[in-house]
């Protein structure tokens, strides 16, 4: 991963819990898909933890399982050591990279991630990874903001770029489509056990607070091919008046945020 994006989540670590509904609406739909949580899973790990809380709540609903939690970004790590770090069943929190292979084969019962792999462009080496260290039968359990996610402040930006500048922006990041992560488990010898949409409107006062959104959990480097060019006064001023008029409301302006849960048993 991009270690300015790696640093970006870092300097998040403070703000991303108050700043991540969206985040956390999809998590409980993550979870709905565990339920009912009497699974013997003797060993889980949670991919791209984030602060924490999450792993916190696995180790609240498996009290009798080894949880560890994994992250990239060093500030995210120390946010988790310095406040989930508690009581009886606390979890272990470890930083480091996926693609180094920190952990053994047929380590884990069950892996599960939220709103991580969205944009990440090796789907089917990662997968195949986490496939390797879950146990026979291991489940993976994910859940990831895809396509239509933003599609507003994309559309906003791109038109707006194209009536200052002349020109259409030169590139955009772009989540991942359902079927190009149904392919990648496909891939990686994974079987879809279940499959759950998640579609939400969240509402913004106007079209600079989701920038500051983006940047309060550290999400500005993924769109930073078009996000920077919002510094562009004068497309900063068209963005918004092309945002207001497409995508407006009573109360102000809304934003997409589009996804899927999946459940998957590793074949072999």
């Amino acid at each position: 991963m991009d270690k300015a994006v790696i640093r970006a989540f870092s300097r998040a670590a403070e703000t991303y819990d108050e700043n991540s509904k969206p985040q956390q609406e999809l998590w409980q739909k993550l979870l709905n898909l565990l339920q009912p949580f009497d699974q013997d899973y003797k060993a889980i790990l949670d991919i791209g933890m984030g602060t924490g809380k999450n792993t916190h709540e696995l180790a609240r609903v498996y009290p009798e399982s080894h949880i560890v939690g994994f992250d990239i970004a060093r500030g995210m790590v120390d946010y988790a050591k310095n406040n989930w770090s508690v009581g009886k069943n606390r979890p272990i929190f470890l930083q480091g990279d996926l693609e180094a292979r920190p952990f053994k084969n047929e380590s884990f019962d069950l892996v599960v991630s939220n709103a991580v792999f969205q944009r990440i462009s090796n789907l089917e080496d990662v997968f195949s990874q986490i496939n390797k260290i879950l146990k026979p039968k291991g489940i993976f359990c994910l859940s990831l903001f895809s396509q239509e996610t933003l599609f507003e402040l994309k559309d906003a930006f791109v038109e707006a770029h194209k009536n200052i500048k002349g020109v259409n922006v030169p590139s955009q990041e772009k989540h991942n489509s359902s079927l190009k992560i149904a392919e990648a488990l496909k891939f990686a010898a994974f079987n879809i056990i279940q499959k759950l949409d998640f579609k939400k409107k969240q509402y913004y006062k106007n079209p600079k607070d989701i920038v500051k959104w983006l940047k309060a959990i550290g999400a500005t480097h993924h769109f930073r091919n078009w996000i920077n060019g919002i510094n562009a006064r004068a497309v900063l001023k068209e963005m918004d008046k092309i945002y207001r008029v497409k995508y407006s409301v009573d109360s102000g302006v809304y934003a997409t945020f589009d996804g899927i849960v999946i459940k998957a048993e590793k074949l072999k």
